[in-house]
């Protein structure tokens, strides 16, 4: 069993986005699962999905707000029992057993270099999917928690970031103790504007001989489609394939 952690606050993304990620994990996966939502507003959820109440949706900004699934027993979650912290705006394509089965080494942080970025030498890794074990990260927690203020800064005011709310990933990246890279070429990323500098980065680091995204057809290898940017939301994304996994 594996414990999926997602997080939905403020207006900006609607319960389907919730509910589709929950039904993509339930077509393309065999491994059993609990799906959770942290969020302000349960309408519309669906019935299977676990909602741990988000109290107070302006104690910090926006995607900062996962970085508490770090601390021990969050939601109620056993100490050692698996988590999977996955944002909303992912769409799953294919089988997920090899990730959701993932034998993730004790005291690490699994996650996956976001290959389609320049900024990587900034920030290696793509903060919508981090695998732990409960209670063995509660150290990132606690780091954040003692000044959420200057951490929420921090990454924008260094040019680290581009604001107006941003960095969690890049603290997640500066402060796990040990990262363990799931294979790159399970993950993309979708928006139509920037298709031709992430073939470059695809062919260059994942993948030489075939295209990441072809007519409406990713490559073989990927699982998920991240729609991360503050302007990139499925539902405003006419696409076909969209209509055929986003479901």
């Amino acid at each position: 069993m594996i414990n999926v952690l997602t997080l939905k606050v403020s207006k900006k993304y609607g319960s389907e986005y919730v509910n589709k990620l929950n039904n993509g994990l339930k077509r393309f996966s065999t491994v059993p699962y609990k799906m959770y939502c942290y969020t302000e507003d349960s309408e519309g959820l669906d019935n299977d999905i676990i909602v741990i109440p988000l109290e107070d949706p302006t104690a910090f900004k926006l995607q900062w707000h996962k970085v508490i699934f770090h601390k021990t027993n969050f939601g109620g979650i056993p100490k050692g029992e698996k988590c999977l912290t996955l944002d909303i705006d992912w769409i799953i394509i294919n089988n997920m057993d090899d990730i959701l089965s993932y034998n993730l080494p004790k005291s690490h942080l699994g996650c996956f270099e976001r290959w389609w970025s320049r900024r990587r030498h900034m920030c290696k890794l793509n903060g919508g999917f981090q695998m732990f074990y409960m209670g063995e990260t509660n150290y990132i927690w606690e780091k954040f928690s003692k000044n959420p203020d200057y951490w929420q800064d921090y990454y924008i005011k260094n040019k680290l970031a581009d604001g107006p709310v941003n960095g969690e990933q890049n603290f997640i990246d500066e402060h796990a103790n040990k990262k363990h890279w799931f294979p790159m070429e399970w993950f993309a990323k979708y928006r139509k504007e920037e298709y031709l500098k992430m073939q470059i980065e695809w062919n260059r680091d994942v993948n030489s001989n075939e295209p990441y995204f072809m007519g409406g057809d990713f490559c073989d290898t990927i699982k998920m489609v991240h729609f991360s940017h503050s302007d990139n939301q499925m539902h405003k994304v006419d696409e076909p394939w969209i209509k055929d996994y986003w479901i």
